[in-house]
């Protein structure tokens, strides 16, 4: 019997719709989804037909700070009374949403500069960038490497988010963007640094946790992509990456 439920959030991308996983056993909800209504009442009445309530949730963990995947966080906290769990390297971006927006945006703007982009380019691609609907602060508690919540495993596994991690239990890896079926995930922050700590995380996936199935963010409609050998998929993964940079 699985240890998790899968509920499908969101809109969906050409890699699939977003997934949120529900643990009943550990009160946990991984990766609640993105901040719009009919994401929510999805996740809603995902949870309700499993074998808990909203209420029964405890914790709420998320892999990293993107909205597709930390949205909903701080509302399912809410009506649930639950804490939100992210690791320390992205915590800030859903605890002090507001603040950490800003900086990041003065960080991608003086990248962009650097890259010589017009300063007309510059401000078009900002403003495309919309807050989300999240408090200005929130309560998040910020976990490292090896933590365990509600017996559940944090695996810091950054390069699509610095602060980016995988949650493990006896059985599944949640991935998160860590890998992604059918391309490569972008690298977060766009600098060389990310690139790195990505390769990192990829050649530590190659060689270990052989018994566990792996689950990835996202789901293609109508087809189940759950692998037994996450190791293969990292391979191909970087190997495809390392292809497109040197073309």
């Amino acid at each position: 019997m699985s240890d998790f439920v899968r509920i499908p959030v969101g809109r969906g991308t050409p890699e699939g719709v977003n997934s949120a996983y529900v643990v009943p056993d550990s009160g946990v909800v991984i990766d609640p989804g993105p901040p719009t209504d009919s994401s929510w009442s999805a996740l809603r009445d995902g949870i309700e037909r499993t074998e808990i309530s909203v209420q029964g949730i405890d914790h709420v963990l998320v892999t990293h700070w993107h909205a597709d995947h930390a949205g909903l966080a701080c509302r399912l906290a809410d009506r649930a009374n639950a804490s939100i769990h992210l690791h320390e390297g992205d915590a800030h971006l859903v605890g002090d949403y507001t603040e950490a927006r800003q900086r990041r945006l003065r960080r991608d703007a003086s990248i962009l500069g650097r890259w010589g982009v017009p300063e007309r380019i510059r401000e078009a691609l900002l403003d495309r960038d919309a807050p989300s609907p999240l408090p200005d602060t929130y309560p998040v508690q910020a976990h490292e490497e090896g933590d365990r919540i509600a017996g559940i495993e944090v695996v810091h596994t950054p390069g699509h988010t610095k602060g980016h991690v995988s949650f493990a239990t006896a059985e599944t890896l949640f991935l998160g963007d860590v890998l992604l079926p059918t391309y490569t995930p972008n690298v977060g922050e766009a600098t060389r640094a990310s690139t790195i700590r990505w390769r990192r995380t990829s050649r530590r996936w190659s060689g270990s946790r052989p018994s566990q199935r792996a689950e990835p963010a996202s789901q293609v409609t109508g087809r189940r992509w759950t692998w037994t050998r996450p190791s293969k998929q990292c391979e191909n993964t970087t190997t495809s990456e390392r292809k497109t940079r040197t073309t």
